[in-house]
């Protein structure tokens, strides 16, 4: 398993950090989205870090974007969210590959 982390600030974005766990499978397990945001409805947020997940990497950016868009967050830009995600997912799939 391994952990992959990126930290997220810009002038559109308080201090977001996104850490995702990849099996040695290449299969995302969990995603964790923390920092200085709020959500009008966390709770599609705090269900999706809680479920161990067991999916591709496209299905990941696809429910980061539906958790994020249904939480209503604010102090943060989604795109920008996951535009991050997606390099950390390049970085997964590259060391997939090297296995």
């Amino acid at each position: 398993m391994t952990t992959l982390v990126r930290l997220l600030k810009s002038p559109n974005t308080k201090l977001v950090v996104i850490k995702v766990e990849v099996s040695n499978e290449c299969l995302i397990k969990s995603i964790k989205i923390e920092g200085d945001y709020f959500a009008t409805d966390p709770q599609p947020i705090d269900e999706l870090m809680r479920t161990e997940l067991d999916i591709d990497q496209s299905s990941a950016v696809k429910a980061v974007s539906k958790s994020l868009k249904k939480a209503g967050v604010y102090g943060m830009s989604i795109p920008e969210v996951l535009n991050a995600l997606r390099d950390i997912l390049e970085e997964a799939r590259e060391k997939c590959v090297k296995k």
